[in-house]
């Protein structure tokens, strides 16, 4: 009997322990924003400076970033017990700003963070960055803004939860039907990702943060 509680104690300790996982939404975003940067060549870098995780480190003490949560603007499977748990943020031009920050890099070297070519985030006036997160798993998706685009995943990985905890499999259209959210058109994601050509003029939803258009 003593041994039947030590177990029950165990699973209690296991439940709470992976109960207090959260997922951070800013380190998540900082860590997809970093990585969406292209490398820097220009005049008066220092060469040894790498694409590593020093120079993620300084990044992300920089950038001091809002964000908004998007809100679902339409869910008809509101009501089912099924539907996967997501939360959408968006960066704007508005909300992030760059702030002073002197960091010792890999070289030892200490580097004055005012060059916005090294560590600024591209993002156009009319631009914005957008994410969701599944608040189960943690797994996040770049939505908008971004040079590459995980709505298929996002898609796919969505109707594959709500078919494994339902009795009815949703379909593409169900889904864009009956799923939206602010400043995202997934209809529009999902015809541009899924066409021979990403035409940014035709699916302007395919537009990136630096690209000087208006969506």
């Amino acid at each position: 009997m003593k041994s039947f509680y030590s177990i029950i104690f165990f699973l209690l300790l296991c439940i709470s322990a992976s109960a207090q996982i959260k997922t951070d939404a800013q380190s998540i975003f900082k860590m997809l924003l970093f990585l969406n940067k292209h490398n820097s060549h220009y005049r008066g870098i220092d060469t040894n400076l790498s694409k590593n995780d020093s120079l993620y480190n300084a990044f992300r003490h920089l950038v001091n970033l809002k964000l908004d949560t998007l809100k679902i603007t339409r869910n008809t499977f509101t009501y089912q017990l099924n539907v996967p748990d997501f939360s959408f943020y968006e960066l704007s031009i508005y909300n992030y700003s760059t702030g002073k920050f002197t960091n010792h890099l890999t070289h030892n070297r200490e580097y004055s963070v005012a060059d916005g070519q090294l560590f600024g985030v591209g993002i156009n006036a009319f631009g914005s960055y957008v994410i969701a997160i599944n608040n189960e798993t943690g797994t996040s998706y770049r939505l908008k803004g971004f040079f590459s685009n995980d709505f298929l995943e996002f898609l796919s990985d969505f109707k594959e939860s709500y078919d494994q905890n339902g009795k009815d499999r949703l379909s593409t259209k169900q889904f864009l039907e009956g799923y939206k959210i602010e400043h995202v058109d997934f209809q529009c994601l999902y015809e541009g990702l899924t066409s021979e050509k990403a035409d940014r003029t035709k699916y302007p939803c395919l537009l990136r943060g630096t690209d000087l258009k208006t969506p």
